[in-house]
């Protein structure tokens, strides 16, 4: 009976006291956990929860801090930089800067936002109000989005903005700086609600939507001159900055010192959309020095490099096949170059002589000519690159992408038979079959397709193709 009861006894429900006491509190839970758990928190859940004791306060400052001060986005403008320097001297905050954005400008329009152009209709690009280096942008302000960029304008051409950038910068770990035009996904805006406030409007709302600046400096466009602030602040501040990223800059206005490179003792990943400001410039002249191309030269640590055109100003690119001439990075392993005009044979000897530890590599080519037997040439002489972990060939948006394991020599060979004709008359298939399957009666759907490329960012094998 006893044994009976003691077996009853041991199956009955616990008491609330009980259950109290094998219960498993929040606090009690080890600081990684909590913060295993707290990661799939909102913002807000994080700032409420935060605020209910000091334990947590401390436990998620971590969370907090990441996801709020991680990655910042600086504008130029008083406000912005008063901020920046702010959260420098807030120690608890500070630590948690990795990644800094900076907007070179703001408030600077053609005028109306553009729509979708008619059918047939052909958008013409206004003429540049050309400034020079002491003009305001809006001599006359009619409102405060005017007035904003003037003092936009002043601000950087003056000392203060590198000056509290260089004193910011010597407080925070960033690692990554971003030069922008026009910023991209911004994540928390240093000043943008008191911009907003003053002005009554946001300077970020439909970004590269038919908005373009009004206005430039006569020999300065305000990225490059954003950059080269950037890059002095960064030397004075002795920031151990990893990577670099300019939007586009005119790297024959571009003015650095010689010896900034040699001082940039961590910078291992730069990545640079280039142009020029005189379009009759010869890259050819290899007498010709580039600050730019000098910098990356001298770069002691430099790893991964990226040198582009931008794609949306197609008249305006740089002939990359001549500015590799300039470039020299003995160290690079890992390169993307585009986009090129058609194929770049010079682009395999630069490879061969200029890159010897090489092991990733892209690269970006638009069409424009028929029969261009160069394009047998360069793709031939990659053939001879088969050292590398990675290759990837962007041809009008269509993406040849291989590792070491598979068949590149293969497909560099049915490259190099059938670019750029057959590439061609394989493209106006592929719009032919895209059209068909728009139509609503598919008589072939879920039957496998014959032809084994796809559009845009799908990838490819070496199978794909044959």
């Amino acid at each position: 009976m006893g044994g009976l009861l003691s077996t009853f006894r041991t199956e009955l429900p616990l008491e609330p006291r009980v259950l109290q006491q094998h219960a498993v509190r929040l606090l009690d839970l080890p600081p990684e956990i909590t913060l295993e758990v707290t990661y799939y928190l909102s913002q807000d859940d994080i700032k409420h929860l935060r605020a209910v004791c000091k334990y947590l306060d401390a436990t998620l400052l971590a969370t907090f801090g990441d996801r709020y001060f991680g990655r910042l986005h600086l504008i130029p403008t008083p406000t912005s930089l008063d901020i920046l320097t702010q959260i420098s001297t807030q120690g608890r905050l500070s630590d948690h800067v990795r990644e800094l954005c900076i907007c070179s400008s703001i408030y600077q329009f053609w005028g109306p936002r553009q729509t979708r152009a008619r059918a047939g209709a052909r958008w013409t690009k206004p003429q540049l109000r050309v400034l020079s280096e002491t003009e305001r942008p809006y001599p006359d302000p009619s409102s405060p989005e005017q007035e904003a960029a003037n003092v936009c304008a002043e601000l950087v051409r003056g000392e203060q903005f590198r000056e509290q950038l260089t004193t910011a910068l010597r407080s925070l770990k960033v690692q990554r700086i971003e030069v922008q035009g026009w910023p991209r996904n911004p994540s928390l805006v240093l000043g943008l609600t008191e911009l907003i406030n003053t002005t009554g409007r946001n300077p970020f709302e439909d970004n590269f939507s038919g908005i373009s600046p009004a206005w430039e400096y006569e020999t300065l466009n305000m990225v490059t001159r954003m950059t080269e602030l950037v890059f002095s602040a960064v030397k004075g501040s002795d920031t151990p900055l990893l990577a670099m990223i300019v939007d586009r800059i005119q790297i024959d206005q571009l003015k650095l010192t010689p010896d900034l490179g040699s001082n940039l003792l961590h910078l291992k990943h730069v990545e640079f959309s280039i142009a020029l400001s005189d379009q009759s410039l010869q890259f050819s002249d290899q007498k010709r020095r580039f600050d730019l191309f000098t910098l990356v030269n001298h770069l002691p640590c430099l790893e991964q490099l990226s040198v582009s055109n931008c794609p949306y100003t197609k008249n305006d690119w740089v002939p990359l096949n001549d500015a590799l001439m300039h470039i020299h990075p003995q160290k690079v392993r890992r390169l993307c170059l585009g986009l090129f005009w058609d194929a770049a044979p010079q682009v395999v000897d630069y490879l061969n002589n200029s890159l010897p530890n090489l092991q990733d590599l892209e690269l970006q080519f638009t069409t424009s000519k028929d029969g261009n037997k160069t394009w047998n040439e360069m793709f031939s002489g990659l053939r001879d690159v088969l050292s590398l972990e990675h290759l990837s060939i962007d041809v009008d948006g269509h993406i040849f992408e291989f590792y070491k394991n598979d068949d590149i020599d293969s497909t560099l060979v049915w490259l190099a038979e059938n670019m750029p004709d057959h590439w061609k008359r394989c493209i106006d298939e592929e719009d032919s079959e895209d059209e068909e399957a728009e139509e609503p009666d598919q008589e072939g759907e879920g039957q496998e397709e014959e032809i084994g490329y796809r559009r845009g960012p799908g990838k490819f094998s070496s199978m794909d193709l044959f």
